[in-house]
């Protein structure tokens, strides 16, 4: 659930997930739904496979813990060349607003403001961006 959560994947893995615990021998009301779905929309495979974990005991990531995830996330994609840098930098930025400044992100919402307006000081996108690829490094460890 939190990779289609934070991006990673598509519903169809959670589709799998469910029929591999049905396979298992694992059941709920929920499982049997989410397995049962030929090509289920975002919101409505996450909503099933909520109510199957529920219903299995399976302890989910609260809301911080998810947005550091998607955070994490974000940085992967830095380092990976699949985002602009600067780009990257200021969604984990909100994503550390959202949190009340975390320190594992902390160091993205300086860097996110650096980003613009800083340039009578010499500040600007392109010369914070091995800045941005450090901080992405350092979350990924934590």
């Amino acid at each position: 659930m939190v990779r289609v959560e934070t991006g990673i994947t598509c519903t169809s893995e959670l589709v799998f997930w469910a029929m591999e615990r049905i396979s298992n021998d694992e059941m709920s009301d929920g499982l049997l739904e989410l397995a049962s779905l030929k090509k289920p929309s975002a919101y409505e495979a996450l909503k099933l496979a909520h109510q199957a974990a529920n219903e299995l005991g399976i302890a989910l990531p609260n809301e911080s813990q998810l947005k550091l995830l998607i955070a994490k996330n974000i940085a992967e994609n830095i380092i990976s060349g699949k985002i602009d840098p600067n780009i990257g930098c200021l969604k984990i930025g909100e994503l550390n607003q959202e949190l009340g400044w975390p320190q594992e992100l902390s160091g993205f919402g300086l860097l996110a403001h650096e980003q613009t307006d800083h340039e009578h000081i010499g500040i600007t996108r392109a010369s914070i961006i091995p800045d941005i690829l450090k901080e992405a490094n350092t979350l990924l460890k934590t």
